[in-house]
C-alpha cells in the first residue's frame, strides 16, 4: 500500500520532525510513502492512503476518494481563528471543516491530551482513533547542558515570534522586574522583527539584552548561551491544548523553561520537576520566586538527570516511532498488522 504525505504548511521547520515520525511509523508497517503538491480526485487514490496536517484537508481527502487517511492536528484551528479576525463566520465555517475532518480520519494525531478532550467534548465525539504526540523539534542533547557557565550566569532567552498569543510584551515586563533585582541579568532575544522588540524592550527599560535570530539548525548554539527560557502564554483554547515546540527546544538544550499553567499538558508532564518554573506572570510576587532560583547552584548533572526522567520518552522520535507504529497497526490495518 502506498501513503500520500500531503505537507503544503508553509513554515516547514515546524512540521517536517511531527511528520517525519508519522512517515517513518508508516514505513515500519511496510507502507511506502511519497510526498505531493496537489490533493486531488485520482483513480488510484481508493488503493492509497494519505497524511494530511489539517482538518479540512483530511475531509477533502476522503472526498477524493483516498482509502486511509491519517490528520495530524496542530492546534485549535477554529479558534486560532477567531483570536486573529474576530469573524463569527470564519469561526463556524472552520468549526465545521474541523467536524468534518475529524469524522474523515482513520487515525488523528493530536498535540495534547487536553486537545483530544477539547475535540470530545466540542464535537460529542469519541476519539479512541488517536493518539497523543506533542510538538517538537529537539530531542535531550548532553552536551548542551555542560557549557562552561550555563548555571552560573543568569541569561534568559525568548525565541518565537510577536504573534499577540506568544505574549513576548508580557515576557518583557516580566523579565524587567527580575532584571531590577538580579544585577548580572541578560535577556537574549531571538525574533524576526527586531525594530518592534526593541520598541517594547525600550518601552519597559530593559538595559541588559541583545537581539538576533538564527534558523533551527542553528539554535542549539544560541541555547548553550542560556539558563533560562520564557513560554509565557494568556489563558484561551488555543494555549491550553497547544504543546509549544519552544519548549522541547529550551529542554533538549538544558535551558530551563519559565511558563505558564495554561500549557495544561506539559505542566502535568513536568509535574514538580524542580528545573522547570510555573508562574503567573500577572503577578509581580512570583520574580521574588524567580529571583530566589536564580541565586540557587544547580549543577548541570542535577538538570540533565532530572529532564531525561522526565522527558525523555516524552520528546523522543524513537519512544513515539515505536508506540505510534503499534497503534497503526490496530487502526489503520488488522491487529495482526498486516495492511487491510
Amino acid at each position: 500500500m502506498l501513503f500520500d504525505i500531503y505537507n503544503p504548511y508553509e513554515n516547514q521547520t515546524v512540521t517536517n520532525e511531527y511528520v517525519s515520525v508519522i512517515e517513518q511509523c508508516l514505513n515500519l508497517n511496510n507502507v511506502e510513502t511519497q510526498y505531493i503538491d496537489v490533493l486531488e480526485k485520482k483513480s488510484e487514490n481508493k488503493e492509497k492512503g494519505i497524511v494530511v496536517i489539517v482538518p479540512s484537508a483530511a475531509f477533502k481527502a476522503r472526498c477524493v476518494g483516498y482509502k486511509k487517511i491519517v490528520l495530524w492536528v496542530q492546534g485549535a484551528a477554529a479558534a486560532e481563528s477567531y483570536m486573529r479576525n474576530k469573524s463569527i463566520l470564519r469561526y463556524a465555517a472552520l468549526s465545521y471543516l474541523e467536524f468534518c475532518g475529524l469524522k474523515s480520519a482513520d487515525l488523528i494525531l493530536f498535540v495534547s491530551q487536553t486537545m483530544k478532550e477539547y475535540y470530545e467534548n466540542r464535537f460529542k465525539l469519541k476519539l479512541d482513533n488517536s493518539y497523543i504526540m506533542p510538538c517538537f523539534n529537539n530531542e535531550i542533547e548532553k552536551d548542551y547542558f555542560y557549557t562552561d557557565g550555563k548555571y552560573e550566569n543568569n541569561v534568559f532567552i525568548y525565541a518565537g515570534s510577536l504573534a499577540p498569543w506568544q505574549c513576548f510584551e508580557p515576557t518583557v515586563k516580566f523579565y524587567k522586574q527580575i532584571e531590577d533585582m538580579v544585577p548580572d541579568a541578560f535577556f537574549r532575544v531571538l525574533v524576526k522583527d527586531h525594530e518592534t522588540a526593541k520598541g517594547i524592550l525600550d518601552k519597559y527599560g530593559v538595559k541588559n539584552y541583545s537581539l538576533g535570530f538564527v534558523p533551527q539548525s542553528e539554535i542549539g548554539n544560541e541555547m548553550a548561551k542560556a539558563k533560562f527560557g520564557f513560554c509565557l502564554r494568556e489563558d484561551s483554547i488555543v494555549n491550553r491544548v497547544a504543546t509549544p515546540t519552544k519548549l522541547s527546544t529550551y529542554i533538549a538544550h538544558g535551558v530551563m523553561p519559565i511558563y505558564s499553567s495554561y500549557l495544561l499538558d506539559f505542566k502535568k508532564q513536568s509535574g514538580k520537576c524542580r528545573y522547570c518554573f510555573c508562574v503567573d506572570h500577572n503577578d509581580s510576587s512570583e520574580t521574588n520566586f524567580m529571583k530566589k532560583v536564580c541565586f540557587e547552584n544547580i549543577k548541570a548533572d542535577d538538570v540533565f538527570n532530572v529532564y531525561s526522567k522526565t522527558f525523555g520518552n516524552y520528546f523522543s522520535k524513537e519512544y513515539h516511532g515505536k508506540a505510534l507504529s503499534e497503534f497503526m497497526k490496530c487502526v489503520l490495518f488488522n491487529k495482526e498488522g498486516n495492511q487491510s
